[in-house]
């Protein structure tokens, strides 16, 4: 007679859960997995460290060669760790995995057929400073940025707002990429720098996110508290340096182009041409500052043409961000450049949507230095290249700048801001005054509520939230009648007729500079934001149609790099008061030809207006 009793296949044995501290797990204990610090670890007085809890996809794996020497040394790494301590499992993320990169950048050339491992025989070997392994999600970070009671970090005095966490549209910075990783280094470091207000006492702070650091919250603390003379600062592990090496002919290409390309971007309000001029000279002896201009002008030609591999400007980004992280605590002009410059960067690389997540840090950074658009000199082109950034991703978020409107100029007096702009002997200065007014208007209509003063869009406009509109936008309509000649169009021609099928359906307007193809469309595209959302019974000079009209004339009859980079976001502002194919066809092919001759993402905002129009063009 058998008495062993009966076997139950059904009944599988259940595998413990792999979600508790690394401590815990070393020594097959249950824990709690109270954060930050386990309940059996705080009695033991021991350090409770924990994993990330992400799965790796290949597809992400924007990263160096996997035969070049700087992989090998972290396969080295790794082997010699994993002597120390037991492996550690993820749990498989099958929704992370299985989804899809809808991203408006993700179609790009140079995205789109990189491999798991892109080549680097463009560039020499640069040692991976980075270990992704070890960096944190920024969803913790963004808990540290605020108190007990939930409240947003101040800087003494200013109060800052985080952007959300990452979405998993946002081209190439996707979950496991490499470019995610390195930007939540610089991420970190930059608002802990914007916190310090000044450095500490050991000369650097504490590099988070690179090879030996843990990233726990108890560690945050430590951080933050590192700006006091008697507070430990934690020491962390850095390879050795590594010159990258390139190429004579490889430099001098992407020299030029910054020279004739990217600076015209960024210098079109500038008149001393700051970026073309004195950034490359103050980069011969800066090294981040050289290696972010050459890492935007190498983003720049692969998304342009592909002509260059993704792993070219991922390894100039890298070097970047390894050299820039440790000189933060200087908070010097070639500090804030050096973050200014990836900015555009990862503008130009990342999804449009997630722009202010991209700019966070370094909005955090410009005002803890008190730099304003009157500081002069290299500073103040710094910032109104980063204003003209925030006033897009403000304008695509619908929200406030993340510099606050106040803080743009030193007088703290919108009156004494406007008389100062308007005594400037200097034109490209009224471009800069449109998109301050800009700024002021998405600050009026995006803004915190007062319930005292309701916007118009719920029906119920009182008397302050109408003379405020008025006071702006006479403010508006004075920049326009105003303007030096430099600023006006020195042709214009209305639209041809409807017979004529080789003309443009909106009319003609020519410019002689950069700073008056912007300026001119800034001012459009704020008019139409505060017509759209006028009081009733206000008197008008201009319909709503003719500034949306003007928007898109300046776009298509200028050419200027630099402005279309800026216009994607006013032309669609004007596209959704268009109605007619004919409209429709030449907003939509000028969207390609940006995307095209640029490498600018251009053609989502055409996909936008599309589906805005719906069956109109049928």
């Amino acid at each position: 007679m058998n008495l062993a009793p009966p076997k139950d296949d059904g009944n599988k044995r259940k595998t413990r859960s792999r979600t508790g501290c690394l401590n815990c797990r070393r020594k097959k204990k249950k824990c709690d997995e109270k954060k930050p610090t386990c309940t059996i670890c705080s009695k033991a007085s021991e350090k409770c460290e924990w994993t990330r809890g992400l799965t790796f996809r290949l597809e992400n794996a924007f990263t160096l060669d996997e035969n070049s020497q700087s992989i090998s040394m972290s396969r080295a790494n790794r082997s010699k760790r994993r002597r120390q301590s037991p492996p550690e499992q993820t749990k498989s993320q099958n929704d992370t995995t299985a989804a899809e990169d809808n991203s408006p950048v993700q179609g790009d050339s140079s995205s789109n057929n990189v491999s798991a491992s892109p080549s680097t025989d463009s560039f020499g070997l640069i040692n991976s400073q980075f270990d992704p392994s070890t960096t944190t999600e920024s969803a913790e970070f963004q808990n540290e940025l605020r108190d007990e009671q939930g409240a947003e970090v101040a800087i003494d005095g200013m109060d800052f707002y985080p952007s959300p966490e990452f979405g998993s549209d946002d081209g190439i910075f996707l979950s496991g990429s490499k470019y995610r990783e390195l930007h939540n280094t610089l991420r970190r470091n930059v608002f802990m720098t914007a916190r310090s207000r000044q450095p500490s006492r050991q000369g650097s702070p504490s590099l988070i996110g690179l090879e030996g650091t843990h990233n726990d919250n108890h560690d945050m603390q430590i951080v933050e508290n590192g700006i006091e003379d008697n507070a430990p600062v934690i020491q962390t592990q850095i390879s050795p340096e590594v010159e990258t090496l390139l190429s004579p002919n490889q430099e001098h290409i992407l020299w030029k182009n910054w020279v004739e390309e990217i600076s015209l971007w960024l210098d079109k309000f500038d008149s001393h041409k700051h970026f073309r001029h004195t950034l490359p000279n103050m980069a011969q002896n800066c090294p981040h500052l050289r290696y972010s201009m050459l890492a935007l002008s190498a983003r720049q030609l692969e998304r342009k043409d592909g002509s260059l591999p993704a792993s070219t400007s991922l390894a100039l980004y890298q070097e970047a961000i390894h050299r820039l992280v440790p000189q933060l605590h200087e908070r010097t002009v070639l500090v804030v450049a050096s973050c200014v410059v990836l900015c555009v960067l990862e503008m130009l690389s990342c999804s449009p949507r997630a722009w202010r997540r991209h700019l966070d840090g370094c909005a955090s950074l410009i005002r803890s230095m008190n730099i304003r658009g009157d500081s002069g000199g290299v500073e103040q082109a710094l910032f109104w290249c980063f204003a003209r950034m925030d006033v897009c991703g403000g304008l695509i978020s619908m929200e406030r700048t993340l510099i606050p409107i106040d803080e743009w100029m030193s007088a703290n007096s919108f009156e004494a801001d406007c008389t100062y702009f308007q005594i400037t002997g200097v034109f490209e200065d009224h471009a800069n005054y449109s998109c301050y007014l800009i700024g002021k208007v998405i600050d009026f209509l995006y803004g915190p509520e007062d319930p005292k003063t309701p916007n118009s869009l719920n029906g119920s406009v009182q008397g302050s939230f109408a003379s405020q509109w008025c006071e702006l936008f006479d403010q508006l309509e004075h920049w326009y009648i105003v303007r030096p000649p430099e600023m006006q169009a020195f042709l214009y021609q209305n639209s041809t007729s409807a017979q004529d099928k080789t003309g443009s359906p909106f009319p003609t307007a020519l410019f002689t500079n950069g700073a008056a193809i912007s300026g001119n469309q800034l001012h459009h595209t704020a008019s139409l934001l505060m017509l759209q959302n006028c009081p009733r019974n206000t008197k008008r000079t201009r319909s709503l149609l003719w500034h949306a009209r003007q928007i898109c004339a300046i776009s298509i009859s200028n050419t200027h790099h630099g402005c279309w980079t800026n216009c994607i976001q006013p032309l669609w502002l004007a596209g959704q008061v268009m109605s007619h194919p004919d409209e429709h066809r030449a907003i939509t092919n000028i969207y390609k030809r940006i995307e095209l001759e640029t490498g600018w993402a251009a053609t989502w905002r055409a996909v936008d207006l599309q589906q805005h129009w719906g069956d109109l063009d049928n």
